[in-house]
């Protein structure tokens, strides 16, 4: 069973169309029991003419990479809708008690033509579409009240932890997961990687322990 934060409904409340150069933009989201990481989900809007140029997800105390993909094969056309780049082939875990993983897409420049919808006051405690945060089984995402659940970052230049915020804006980026056995591996597998802060880092599809 895979889940994830928005399950696939188009962007509601839209109040424009960015396509900011150099811009990184995530969502931060927890897990409740240990869970797989599947996939770093896109929403790319009907007109764009490029996709996200990497996608990672990040632990928020330390802003370490657990996962990184700076040549993303993405699941559907630019203009199509949610598309996916798979992060399964690294084998991450994530685990509860390490507090908020950020999942994150990279637009890769100014002649890239990725475009991204984004809801302003989207994840606002009390009046947003997002107010009280989302729960879909073990996965989870706070309102505002919770800290800045939408994040993003101009003039990157390359993938990296999104750190500011505006508005309380949902940029429409979301997370694959699906859960897993108590002991934190697969479905009847006693092993697993638990991701902690600082504790694993991958790229390119490689993966290699890194220890900070």
């Amino acid at each position: 069973m895979t889940l994830s934060l928005f399950g696939g409904a188009a962007p509601t409340g839209v109040d424009g169309t960015s396509s900011t150069a150099d811009q990184v933009l995530g969502v931060l989201f927890g897990v409740t029991a240990p869970a797989a990481l599947n996939a770093v989900a896109f929403y790319s809007p009907a007109g764009a003419a490029g996709l996200p140029a990497a996608a990672a997800v990040y632990t928020q105390t330390g802003q370490a990479p657990v996962a990184v993909d700076n040549a993303p094969s993405w699941s559907g056309a630019a203009g199509s809708g949610w598309v996916t780049c798979s992060m399964a082939a690294y084998g991450v875990t994530l685990i509860p008690g390490a507090g908020l993983y950020c999942a994150a897409a990279w637009s890769g420049g100014s002649l890239s033509g990725v475009w991204d919808e984004y809801s302003v006051d989207w994840w606002e405690t009390g009046s947003g579409p997002g107010s009280g945060g989302i729960v879909n089984g073990i996965l989870h995402a706070p309102d505002s009240a919770g800290g800045n659940t939408g994040l993003l970052l101009n003039g990157a230049g390359a993938i990296a932890y999104p750190s500011n915020s505006f508005e309380d804006t949902n940029f429409w980026i979301d997370v694959l997961v699906t859960p897993l056995a108590a002991g934190g591996g697969q479905p009847g597998d006693p092993g697993g990687i638990g991701v902690r802060p600082g504790e694993l880092f991958q790229s390119h599809g490689r993966r290699r322990r890194r220890r900070f």
